[in-house]
């Protein structure tokens, strides 16, 4: 099974927790990792020292995805992780349930809260906590069928409650409390 994180490869996206989690799982738990994105030189030199001394040879950076290719990567990809240390609603997770992949996310991403459904369509860990994220992670490993339940879910949610109409007409409401209104009397602006 492939395990996908496509983002910034920076230290608030968290990859480092992700290595982390990787090197706890059960040695029977076999996965390949691919990590897609770009980011700071000195943060890829650190996970390349992480991978050393940790011995994972199942690794891969895939270095920028270009966006018309982004969706093969999900779609090819058995879970999606974003350990994010802070994000507040990244379109990543929103973009991997799309393709049907389950998600796990930290509870510091905000798609998480809205959109990973009581481990319907995923699993929310809490931030920083490699040992969960490993747990969460084993258990998807292990239970190909709970994947595609999941990945199904997920894009069926996306489908129906992530529209571009349905968006708007939040945004308009969110700013029209912001501005002291209440809620909007006509919530089809």
């Amino acid at each position: 099974p492939i395990v996908l994180f496509l983002g910034q490869v920076t230290e608030r996206k968290g990859v480092d927790i992700l290595l982390d989690a990787i090197a706890r799982l059960d040695s029977d738990v076999n996965c390949q990792v691919w990590i897609g994105g770009r980011g700071a030189e000195a943060y890829r030199d650190r996970l390349d020292e992480q991978i050393q001394r940790d011995g994972l040879e199942n690794v891969s950076f895939l270095g920028w995805i270009p966006e018309e290719a982004m969706f093969a990567q999900y779609q090819a990809a058995d879970i999606y992780v974003l350990p994010s240390r802070a994000d507040p609603w990244p379109l990543s997770v929103v973009e991997a349930m799309k393709a049907g992949t389950p998600v796990v996310v930290s509870d510091a991403v905000g798609t998480g809260w809205d959109l990973v459904d009581g481990q319907e369509t995923g699993y929310v860990f809490p931030t920083e906590d490699a040992d969960e994220l490993a747990a969460r992670l084993e258990q998807l490993l292990r239970d190909p069928e709970q994947r595609s339940a999941m990945g199904d879910r997920a894009a069926n949610l996306v489908r129906t409650h992530v529209t571009y109409d349905r968006m708007e007409r939040q945004i308009c409401e969110a700013i029209h409390r912001a501005a002291g209104g209440g809620a909007p009397r006509n919530s089809t602006i």
